[in-house]
């Protein structure tokens, strides 16, 4: 599938999805996903992407059955896919104006509704998250880049104001705050069984079962990378603040 195949679909809702890697993007896609019965997902996408085949993409026929993702050339546009429920565009490690860039390149204008989201975990267990995918695998994108970079493109992330915030650890702790996003979303056949499970998307969690996920950067208290966070008082400020971290 390319750009010229994609910008045919007809979807009924779309959802661009921004975030750090190991933030909780895919969680919070799989839960959009649980509501919706016919869906594509792009999952993590180039900017550039319209240059080139969309090779890296999911799709799911009926409702919470999660199929394999599909090779680009088993999936042609055809009437089948001229109305989809749900189209959903992931970027990682993105700014927020590569992000509106993006966007702005597509063009849906049958949906009935299109969503812009940034999906914001707290910084020292995002951190903490590429640390642990890193030692489990040398070779893992996830983790690449972790400086100050980062630490800026976190930064304009929680200070955006065009898009809708989706706060990942408050997400995890307070139903309440998920039946606001659900509302603020119009998810109305939302699945909670998914808040259960690792989210499936390319081992979604690295820590497996533990699920004590405020407190896991604390056993990383000698990295650099943590300290750094932790000396900085406009991040720990925010941290505190929104984030539940003490």
């Amino acid at each position: 599938m390319n750009y010229e195949d994609l910008i045919k679909i007809k979807p009924k809702y779309v959802y661009y999805v921004l975030g750090l890697r190991r933030s909780g993007n895919h969680l919070f896609i799989s839960w959009i996903i649980s509501n919706y019965t016919k869906v594509l997902f792009f999952n993590d996408i180039n900017f550039n992407f319209f240059q080139n085949n969309l090779s890296d993409f999911w799709c799911y026929k009926e409702k919470n059955q999660f199929n394999e993702k599909i090779n680009q050339n088993l999936l042609s546009v055809s009437d089948n896919w001229d109305n989809i429920d749900c189209l959903i565009i992931s970027l990682e490690d993105k700014t927020c104006n590569k992000f509106t860039e993006t966007i702005n390149s597509l063009n849906f204008a049958t949906a009935k509704k299109i969503y812009k989201i940034i999906v914001i975990r707290d910084l020292l267990n995002c951190i903490t998250s590429r640390l642990i995918k890193h030692i489990k695998n040398d070779n893992a994108r996830h983790i690449v880049p972790i400086n100050d970079y980062i630490m800026k493109l976190w930064l304009s992330h929680y200070h955006d104001i065009l898009c809708i915030h989706f706060n990942y650890n408050k997400f995890i702790i307070s139903p309440e705050y998920r039946t606001l996003i659900q509302k603020e979303l119009n998810l109305v056949n939302i699945s909670e069984e998914v808040l259960y499970s690792i989210s499936n998307f390319f081992n979604g969690s690295s820590f497996e079962n533990d699920f004590n996920f405020l407190d896991r950067y604390k056993n990383y208290l000698d990295n650099y990378h943590i300290n750094k966070i932790l000396n900085n008082k406009t991040i720990m400020d925010i941290l505190e603040s929104e984030f539940n971290i003490d």
